[in-house]
């Protein structure tokens, strides 16, 4: 009778074993788990994942947003304790709330150079609704943008800033008119803590990058990704390439921001450095150097001193140097302003300056009187 018992207790714990193995599958398929292009570990929404579903993944040309992180002018490196923000045109994506949005975390592209491993979280996304915060003109009337190249009248608040086809397009001037508005600009440094004037001051710089919403209707949920994570994503287990033509993924969404020049050094290529088939770019590429924009501003010129030394000689009657004297000359704001020599002690010769540096002298044969001279 006890050997029953036994028995019949193995058999059930046997059977809790088994139901909690049948289970785990079902704990752990949120996201599979690839290797990256650098040998890293990371969990990744794939097709045989049946959270997001591949074939069910969907895109429209209504939508879209872009990372909006501050750095170091110098370096491109992310301002640390300044948080980054993700403008989007849209509160919903095919009738799906954008609170209901997977992301990647708020990371600039800086920072995957540094580590490209991404991070899925399902829930927390924050974004700034940007038709709520508008560009103004002079008169204190809203901006409004085009949307695309070929899109006819300006009805946008928010420019579009992700390519989707070759009419609906980004103008980047438009992109960068919205995002250097003084009203935009105050609104950046309030959610950074700074003043706008210290914001322009030089030291730092804006990196901007579009945000592509991709939508999967079946389960009424959202993953918003950069360019640069898209091509993190394919590189892990190609469920982008196996849902959009090339033409998209790797055409129009990396072209939707490029640098004309060199960003930070030789951090960031310019288009011109990148290679293309037809208009298809490499994986690779949209990674390190494309979905990107930067804004910048030079640093302020150190004003010249308004209140210089002149030095000047002084000369008898045989032209021979009796001495050497100094005089506090303001120039106000001028560059160049008539200076007249005392005469108390002989013929003197204004000298020649160069701001605030050794003074040039001129001849002794030059006129006695006053003189003007441009500073150098």
């Amino acid at each position: 009778m006890q050997s029953k018992q036994k028995t019949h207790i193995w058999l059930s714990l046997i059977s809790v074993l088994m139901a909690l193995l049948m289970c785990i599958p079902l704990a752990v398929t949120s996201f599979v788990y690839a290797e990256d292009y650098n040998g890293k570990k990371g969990p990744i929404p794939g097709d045989s994942d049946s959270k997001f579903p591949g074939n069910g993944c969907k895109l429209t040309g209504g939508e879209w947003g872009a990372r909006v992180t501050l750095v170091y002018a110098d370096t491109g490196n992310p301002v640390s304790g300044k948080k980054i923000l993700d403008f989007s045109n849209t509160k919903t994506v095919n009738s799906i709330s954008l609170n209901n949005t997977s992301h990647f975390g708020k990371v600039c592209k800086s920072d995957y150079r540094n580590d490209p491993t991404l991070d899925p979280q399902d829930d927390g996304y924050k974004y700034v609704y940007a038709p709520d915060i508008k560009a103004l003109d002079s008169s204190g009337n809203a901006k409004k943008y085009k949307n695309g190249l070929n899109a006819g009248t300006a009805t946008l608040y928010f420019p579009r800033t992700l390519n989707y086809s070759a009419n609906l397009s980004v103008i980047i001037e438009d992109v960068k008119d919205y995002f250097t508005n003084y009203y935009v600009l105050q609104f950046l440094a309030g959610q950074w803590n700074m003043s706008k004037s210290d914001l322009e001051s030089g030291k730092y710089s804006i990196i901007l990058e579009p945000i592509i919403y991709f939508s999967y209707p079946s389960i009424g949920r959202i993953f918003a990704a950069t360019v640069t994570e898209v091509a993190l994503w394919q590189l892990n287990n190609s469920h982008i390439s196996a849902r959009f033509k090339a033409a998209e993924c790797r055409g129009f969404w990396p072209s939707s921001m490029v640098l004309e020049n060199w960003g930070f050094g030789t951090k960031f290529k310019p288009i011109s450095q990148i290679s293309n088939s037809s208009g298809i770019y490499s994986w690779t590429d949209m990674r390190d150097h494309m979905g990107i924009n930067i804004i910048s501003w030079d640093a302020p010129s150190t004003p010249p001193p308004t209140t210089i030394k002149v030095y000047y000689h002084l000369y008898n009657s045989s032209d021979v140097q009796t001495s050497l004297k100094t005089s506090t000359f303001d120039l106000g704001t001028s560059s160049t302003k008539q200076f007249t020599p005392s005469t108390a002690y002989g013929t003197p010769v204004a000298a020649c300056v160069r701001n605030n540096a050794i003074p040039l002298f001129v001849s002794p044969h030059f006129p006695p009187t006053a003189v003007s001279r441009t500073l150098l």
